[in-house]
C-alpha cells in the first residue's frame, strides 16, 4: 500500500511540474510494490497511468503502447 501512496505521489508531480522523470520514478515505485504483491491491481492501474501521462504528455507512441497493456492487466486483476 505504501508503494502505491508513493507512486501516487511521484504521479502528482510529474503532472504538476509536467516532468518525465517523476513519471519514471512513480514507475519504478509501482513495480517495486509489485516485487511485494504481484497482483495488486492498483499498482498495475498506476503504472499505466504513469504511461499514458507520459505518452499524453510528449506524443510518444510508445508509452502508450505500454499504457495500454497495464491498463489491460489492471482490468483482468480486476482494477
Amino acid at each position: 500500500e505504501a508503494w502505491h501512496i508513493y507512486g501516487l505521489c511521484l504521479s502528482e508531480f510529474g503532472r504538476y511540474f509536467a516532468s518525465e522523470d517523476y513519471y519514471l520514478q512513480a514507475i519504478d515505485q509501482f513495480k517495486r510494490g509489485l516485487e511485494i504483491k504481484s497482483s495488486h491491481a492498483l499498482l498495475v492501474h498506476g503504472i499505466a497511468a504513469a504511461y499514458f501521462s507520459i505518452g499524453e504528455m510528449k506524443n510518444d507512441v510508445e508509452a502508450l503502447e505500454k499504457a495500454i497493456v497495464y491498463f489491460n492487466q489492471a482490468a483482468d486483476l480486476g482494477a
